[in-house]
């Protein structure tokens, strides 16, 4: 068993992709890591990881219960702060996780198990990243983030032509867009089921088996992401962020927002600039 992490110490960054962290595993049955919050510190709240298997069979699990079994040529996207653990579930699993940010993190498809094409290139292209990672100079790594942001848009090119095979995924996607419009907490589920035409229960059902979470919590995380990106543009204070976001006041806004990060929301705001003197 050999575990291999290719340094960064600048960010490969491109188009607004940051590429964090890049390791490389060949695991056995006695590897099994548990996740420690402590790690968190490290990456932004938007922070995901891309699960990526070339050979063999492992497992990766989020703390709200979630479980993906992975297997040769499959990929799998988490956030990076809902990881619980992740460990070989086979006689072997050869595997890659890269840590990564984008500017519409809401958009990835979380824990949604998919066959990513062409196998044979994209494991070309994860070590050409590996390659230009590890010269260390900043062309490099533009390179590398480059490499990645292709894949990563081939791999949502394919989740998305998945999606089109799920019954109501359709009427799914139509709630998800109009959560984004409404960031503010207003769209009740009575409002959601309605826009769709169906009754809450139903609606719940279906949201769920789209998005593996209930309407509920999609629509809490979407929300807690704008707010952790808004705290890291520095324009606005916690309260500000809490109140632009429809929750009932900074206290609760900050309870949340410490259960899903485990950190406090003041702790990502970036302080605003000072005014010019006259």
């Amino acid at each position: 068993m050999w575990s291999r992490a290719t340094p960064i110490k600048q960010r490969a960054k491109t188009d607004g992709l940051e590429l964090l962290a890049v390791w490389e595993v060949n695991a056995d049955p006695a590897y099994h890591v548990v996740w420690d919050k402590a790690w968190n510190a490290g990456f932004p709240p938007t922070a995901h990881v891309a699960w990526i298997t070339v050979q063999g069979r492992g497992q990766v699990a989020v703390r709200d219960g979630r479980s993906s079994e992975l297997c040769g040529g499959s990929l799998l996207f988490t956030r990076c702060h809902d990881l619980d653990t992740y460990f070989c579930s086979g006689k072997a699993w050869h595997f890659f996780w890269m840590v990564f940010t984008v500017p519409l993190p809401a958009q990835i498809p979380v824990c949604a198990p998919l066959e990513f094409p062409e196998k044979k290139r994209c494991q070309r292209d994860l070590l050409a990243i590996v390659r230009a990672l590890r010269k260390g100079t900043d062309a490099p790594h533009a390179l590398a983030a480059a490499i990645f942001q292709k894949l990563f848009h081939e791999w949502l090119t394919t989740a998305e032509s998945r999606r089109r095979d799920i019954p109501h995924q359709a009427k799914i996607e139509q709630i998800i867009e109009e959560m984004h419009n409404r960031p503010d907490g207003t769209f009740s589920l009575p409002d959601m089921a309605k826009t769709v035409g169906m009754c809450e229960v139903v609606f719940r059902r279906r949201f769920k088996a789209v998005t593996g979470q209930s309407p509920k919590k999609f629509y809490l995380d979407l929300r807690l992401d704008q707010a952790a990106a808004l705290l890291q543009l520095g324009q606005l204070g916690v309260g500000e962020v809490a109140s632009t976001l429809g929750f009932y006041d900074q206290f609760h806004f900050s309870k949340v927002f410490q259960q899903r990060f485990a950190k406090p929301p003041s702790s990502l705001r970036r302080h605003r600039p000072a005014k010019p003197k006259l």
